[in-house]
C-alpha cells in the first residue's frame, strides 16, 4: 500500500510518523485545557454558593497560588520522576488557579446572579445554565444572555 502523505528518504511513512509525534503534543495539551475547565467550574461554584464554601475553595486556591510556578514545576519533576508525566500535572496546576480567580470574580460582579440565583431551583442548574459562561464570554467582549 502506498503512503497517503510520502515518504522521507528512509522510506518511512510520513503521516505516521507525524501521527505519533502528534500523539505527544495533545497528550501534553489537552490535560491544562481540562484543567482550565475544571477551574471555571470551581470559580463559578466559589462565586455562586458563596459563605463558607467560598472560604475553603480560595483558601485552597490561594495555598496553590502562593507557590512560583518554576518552584511546583520542580516539585512535580522530583516526585514524579521526570517525563511527560510530570510535566503534564505542573501546567494543569500551574494554570488551575488564576482560572478559578477570574471566573469567581466575574461571577461575583454579575448583578444578575443574585436573581438567577433565587428563581433557579439549584446551583447545579443555575451553573450549567446557557448564561452561565457568562465570565469567557464577557472577557472575550461577547456575552449570550443580554441584560
Amino acid at each position: 500500500m502506498a503512503a497517503l502523505v510520502g515518504t522521507d528518504e528512509f522510506g518511512r511513512d510520513v503521516l505516521s510518523r507525524a501521527m505519533a509525534g502528534g500523539r505527544i503534543g495533545v497528550g501534553i495539551a489537552l490535560p491544562p485545557c481540562f484543567a482550565r475547565c475544571r477551574g471555571a467550574l470551581v470559580g463559578m461554584l466559589a462565586g455562586f454558593m458563596r459563605g463558607w464554601t467560598d472560604r475553603i475553595l480560595m483558601t485552597i486556591n490561594d495555598g496553590v497560588l502562593a507557590f512560583p510556578g518554576m518552584l511546583l514545576a520542580l516539585w512535580f519533576h522530583a516526585v514524579f520522576a521526570g517525563g511527560e508525566r510530570a510535566i503534564v500535572l505542573a501546567l494543569s496546576v500551574a494554570y488551575l488557579p488564576s482560572v478559578v480567580r477570574v471566573v469567581r470574580a466575574v461571577v461575583l460582579l454579575d448583578p444578575g446572579a443574585g436573581i438567577r440565583r433565587s428563581v433557579a431551583p439549584s446551583w447545579a442548574t443555575l451553573t450549567f445554565s446557557p448564561c452561565a459562561p457568562r465570565g469567557s464570554q464577557r472577557s472575550a467582549g461577547r456575552s449570550p444572555c443580554r441584560d
